[in-house]
Formats: C-alpha cells, structure tokens, sequence
C-alpha cells in the first residue's frame, strides 16, 4: 500500500527538488503552497507524513505542526528549514509546535531522503533486494554447516576404518605365529642366560 506524504513549501523549485528525494519510494505526493492548503488538504489527503517549511504564507509552518500535532499526535512531521536556524529554533520546533524533524538547509537529497525512509520505510525495491541478500547470507551458512558435517562424518569414518583395520591385524594368523616365534626366542635366550649363570656358580 502507497505510503501518502504531503510537501508544503511556498517556492515551487524547491518543491521539485524536494520531490527528487521521494524518487524510487513507494509513495503518493501532494505539494501545497500555503498553510491554508496544507490545513485542508491534510483531511482530505489523510498523509503518513508531512515535509513542511517552517516560512509558509496565510498560516505559518509552525502553526501548522501545531495544529496537525493537535489531532494527529502520531503524525510524523518534517520541518525543512533555510531561515530560521539556531538552537533556539529547533527547540522550540521540536516542543512547542510538535515538529518530529528538524532539518536546516542546506541538506543533500541523500540526507532528506535517509530521514523520509525513517518514517516511511524502504522502497519495495530495496526491502527485496535486502531479502535477497538474507536468503544468500543463509543458504551460505548452511552450506558452510553442511561441509563442516560431511567432513566431521568422513574424519568419524575414517577413524573406524583405522581402528577395524588395527584389529584385523592384531586378528591376522601369520602376525600372531611371528610374534609368538619372537617371544619364544626372547624367552628361550633368557633360559640359557639362566642355566650359565647357574653353571658358574657351581
């Protein structure tokens, strides 16, 4: 569903730029010129967002936060500034008048535009690209999981190979009649070895 954001700014080239900012949104734009179009048109339009110039004709951008703040609390609005600057600008904008952004002039299209995409969110576009990216990441992580237990397996495998393999040894005739032809001379030597120290002594 289009996401619907109204622009009020009294300077029609400022609006075109401003609306640079909302290319690729999934969004429906309404631009007004002055606080009384920007009254009116707020319930007909029914926005998800305001971008409004504090400097309107008729009725000011101030006291038009201040109205919409007033029935719609929840309402995000976007105050865009290149006269009234300062601290004590922005406070009172941010507390008395119920502006949930402002900005001052001069900002990039970048800038305004990574602030619009706070209350409004990401292009259909850009949230399927990044679910796209999600899905690779985790195919990849399985696959990662996959090669670490087919090679735990293989290294389990190979370890019962080793160890049938030692007990077929140890099994084999031949091998056995070898060792116990070894450990029959060992223990005939030891007999003699005996006997003539036995001898001596005599």
């Amino acid at each position: 569903m289009k996401k619907r954001v109204m622009i009020a700014n009294y300077d029609p080239n400022v609006l075109k730029q401003q609306e640079k900012a909302f290319e690729g949104l999934d969004v429906e734009l309404k631009t007004v010129q002055n606080g009384d179009m920007a009254l009116t048109e707020l319930n007909q339009f029914q926005p998800d967002m305001v971008l409004l110039d504090p400097m309107l004709p008729k009725v000011s951008g101030f006291d038009v936060a201040q109205k919409i703040r007033s029935t719609m609390p929840d309402l995000p609005i976007i105050m865009l500034t290149a006269v009234y600057r300062g601290i004590v600008y922005r406070t009172q904008a941010l507390s008395k008048y119920g502006a949930t952004e402002y900005l001052e002039e001069p900002i990039s299209i970048d800038e305004l535009r990574a602030t619009i995409e706070k209350y409004i969110g990401l292009p259909s576009r850009e949230i399927k690209k990044k679910k796209k990216v999600s899905s690779k990441k985790r195919f990849e992580e399985l696959l990662q999981d996959t090669k670490g237990s087919a090679k735990h397996e293989s290294h389990k495998k190979a370890r019962k190979r080793a160890r049938i393999k030692g007990e077929t040894l140890s099994k084999n005739p031949a091998l056995e009649a070898i060792e116990n032809h070894v450990t029959g001379r060992k223990s005939t030597r030891k007999k003699l070895e005996a006997i003539l120290k036995e001898s001596c002594v005599h």
